[in-house]
């Protein structure tokens, strides 16, 4: 899974998690991701390109509402 962390002038962090839950930085030129990406979207590498997963960009937010809401109860 491809999470994109944080943009840095022309760069973005993109966080790259293994079926292991190991996790490891990637420093990624802004050109090599697609345009309507934002901060915390779940990416997919196709064709040279890192693109929105739209569908787990939702489920993963929706999660992370959940346990937010659970921890302040």
């Amino acid at each position: 899974m491809f999470i994109l962390d944080r943009i840095e002038e022309n760069y973005a962090i993109i966080e790259a998690t293994d079926e292991n839950g190991e996790i490891t930085v990637i420093k990624e030129n802004m050109s090599a991701i697609s345009p309507e990406s934002s901060e915390g979207d779940v990416l997919v590498f196709d064709n040279g390109v890192y693109r929105t997963d739209t569908e787990a960009t939702k489920g993963r937010k929706h999660s992370v509402y959940e346990r937010l809401k659970n921890l302040f109860r």
